[in-house]
């Protein structure tokens, strides 16, 4: 479905989140592709890139988890069994695979940022990067931390997802929820960041 206006393309995307997602949701999907626009202007990344992801990123968010899984093992996205353990998780890989499967987007760097906005991974790239932190720090958040973190956002996504991990990883254990890979493998590599 990618085209060659962009503008029109992010809006098909919208459109389609739109008709998919609770008011609620949609509305954070927007305050989430302002954030991830800004930070790819700071950071020099692909606007359009950005944007897409953005917007793509809780498309399968509610969507019955069989429906989630069905997408995933059709598109043959990246879901290892570590995943299926949590299903909060599946809305990414769902996404991704909505994307990739009906939205007929080819470009990886922005289904790996849709399948990642999640868990993170290590070694992220900028755009997994801002998608995430986008995600965390939108203007919709209202978390005790969100002003601080929106603010460090700016200068360093490293950081945010440093504090995120750490929280994410306290939260899981506090709780006694399942802890993935993909998270642990977060904490791991960006920890040393945490200020």
């Amino acid at each position: 479905m990618e085209d060659n206006d962009p503008n029109k393309t992010l809006q098909t995307y919208r459109d389609c989140v739109k008709n998919l997602v609770s008011a609620e949701r949609y509305s954070h999907t927007l305050a989430v592709e302002q954030q991830a626009k800004k930070l790819a202007k700071i950071y020099g990344a692909d606007e359009f890139k950005a944007s897409a992801a953005a917007i793509l990123h809780d498309i399968a968010k509610e969507m019955p988890p069989e429906e989630q899984l069905s997408l995933i093992e059709a598109a043959e996205v990246e879901f290892g069994e570590n995943e299926r353990q949590n299903q909060k998780l599946w809305h990414a890989a769902a996404g991704a695979a909505y994307a990739k499967s009906v939205l007929k987007v080819k470009d990886d760097e922005i289904l790996n940022a849709i399948l990642n906005h999640t868990t993170g991974r290590a070694d992220m790239t900028l755009l997994e990067k801002i998608v995430l932190v986008a995600d965390i720090t939108s203007d919709d958040r209202e978390y005790s931390d969100a002003e601080n973190l929106r603010a460090r956002a700016e200068t360093s996504l490293e950081e945010v997802i440093a504090a995120y991990s750490v929280y994410i990883m306290a939260y899981l254990k506090e709780n006694n929820l399942y802890i993935s890979d993909k998270t642990k493998a977060t904490f791991n590599c960006y920890s040393k960041f945490n200020k």
